[in-house]
C-alpha cells in the first residue's frame, strides 16, 4: 500500500531503533516492488529470543546531517536523477552549513516505480521521511512530498518522526519499564495502535497532544500473562486508518 513504510524506512529508521531497544535484526531486499503492482521481496533474520527494553526520547538536539536516497526500479535512471536535484536544491535551505547527501540507485525490482527518501539525524532524536511516484507525477513533485515531510517534523519539536512513533508502541509495551517519546505529529494510526494495544497487554498508554498536534507518549507496561490474554476487550474497537 502507498501509505505503508518501503523497505528503506524500514532499514534506516525502524531497525536501528528495535536495535536501541533490545530486539537485533538484519533486513534485506532482493526484490523491491512499487504499489501498485508489487511484487517485492523481503528478508529478515531474527535471532533468538529479544524482550524489549525502555525507550526515553523526548528531546532532540540540533540537526547534524540529512542523508538520503532517489531510486527507481524499471525506469529511466534520469527519474532519479531529478529527484535527487530537486530534493538538494531544497535540503539546503533546511541545513544551511552542512552538505546533504543523497544517493542515486537503480533497484532491482518486480515492477516499476520510484521513491525518494530522507533521513534527518539528530542525536538524539531523528527522523525518515519517503515519497513514492506514480504515473503522471512529476520527478519534482516526489522530491518536494519527502522535504515537506521532513520540513514539518524540524518545524515541530519532535524527538522521532510520527510513523515511527506508533511502530514502536507494540514493543515498548512489552518492555520491563517505561518508556517516554515525544513525536512531531499525532496521528490516527498511533491512536489507533495504542487502543488496539490496550485490549490485549495490560499497558498504560498515554499521548499528551491533539491530533495532528505534537504530543509526549508514554507507555507503561503492566505484567504479561504467560498465555498471552491478558484480558478480555470491554469495548469493540474504533476504527482507524
Amino acid at each position: 500500500m502507498p501509505w505503508s513504510p518501503c523497505f528503506h524506512y524500514l532499514d534506516w529508521q525502524w531497525r536501528p531503533f528495535l536495535n536501541q531497544v533490545g530486539v537485533p535484526f538484519d533486513l534485506t531486499m532482493t526484490m523491491a516492488g512499487f504499489y501498485p503492482q508489487g511484487g517485492g521481496e523481503l528478508q529478515a533474520q531474527i535471532p533468538g529470543v529479544a524482550r524489549p527494553k525502555p525507550l526515553r526520547l523526548t528531546k532532540r538536539s540540533p540537526l547534524r546531517s540529512i542523508r538520503g536516497l532517489s531510486a527507481v526500479g524499471n525506469l529511466p535512471r534520469e527519474i532519479a536523477e531529478r529527484q535527487r536535484r530537486q530534493a538538494l536544491r531544497r535540503l539546503h535551505n533546511l541545513l544551511p552549513e552542512g552538505d546533504p547527501e543523497v544517493i542515486v540507485e537503480e533497484l532491482p525490482a518486480a515492477s516499476r516505480g520510484t521513491v525518494l527518501l530522507l533521513l534527518a539525524e539528530c542525536e538524539p532524536g531523528r527522523a525518515c521521511c519517503f515519497a513514492l511516484g506514480a504515473r503522471g507525477k512529476r520527478a519534482e513533485r516526489v522530491a518536494d512530498e519527502a522535504v515537506d515531510a521532513l520540513a514539518a517534523f524540524l518545524g515541530a519539536d519532535g524527538a522521532v518522526d510520527p510513523w515511527l512513533a506508533d511502530q514502536l508502541l507494540l514493543p515498548l509495551a512489552l518492555a520491563d519499564g517505561p518508556s517516554e517519546l515525544r513525536t512531531s505529529e499525532v496521528t490516527a494510526h498511533l491512536l489507533t495502535n495504542a487502543e488496539v494495544i490496550r485490549l490485549f497487554l495490560p499497558v498504560e498508554i498515554g499521548v499528551d497532544g491533539p491530533l495532528g498536534g505534537p504530543a509526549t507518549v508514554q507507555v507503561r507496561p503492566g505484567p504479561v500473562d504467560p498465555s498471552g490474554l491478558t484480558r478480555e476487550a470491554e469495548e469493540p474497537c474504533s476504527a482507524g486508518t
